[in-house]
């Protein structure tokens, strides 16, 4: 688990390698962003799984419709609502979360 933009964005992900080595069912990893949500302070919350297709899925949650989580998800070809959407994303795990990660952070300087 990560935090960033002074504790208002948590985030965590899951790769490949990781999901094989606890042997994760997709079914698993139900539920667990709420449970970022619901740290004191935290805004937004981020799940990033690592994809056999090239791709990483993004599932975003927000506390406040000041972020609008889904207008972040549409820039990446995503869609939802105000406070909870997703996306699925080419590239990796890493460039994803970066490029994600700034773009959530970006959004909550500019709207707490």
């Amino acid at each position: 688990m990560h935090f960033g933009c002074d504790g208002k964005l948590a985030w965590f992900s899951l790769s490949q390698a990781g999901a094989i080595a606890l042997a994760v069912l997709p079914e698993d990893n139900e539920g667990l962003i709420d449970h970022l949500r619901a740290i004191h302070g935290v805004v937004v919350a981020i799940f990033f799984e690592e994809l056999t297709d090239g791709k990483v899925r993004v599932s975003m949650r927000s506390k406040n419709e000041v972020v609008d989580v889904c207008a972040i998800c549409k820039e990446f070809g995503g869609g939802g609502h105000v406070l909870a959407a997703g996306a699925r994303v080419p590239g990796t795990l890493s460039e994803v979360e970066k490029r994600i990660v700034e773009k959530a952070c970006a959004a909550i300087e500019r709207n707490t």
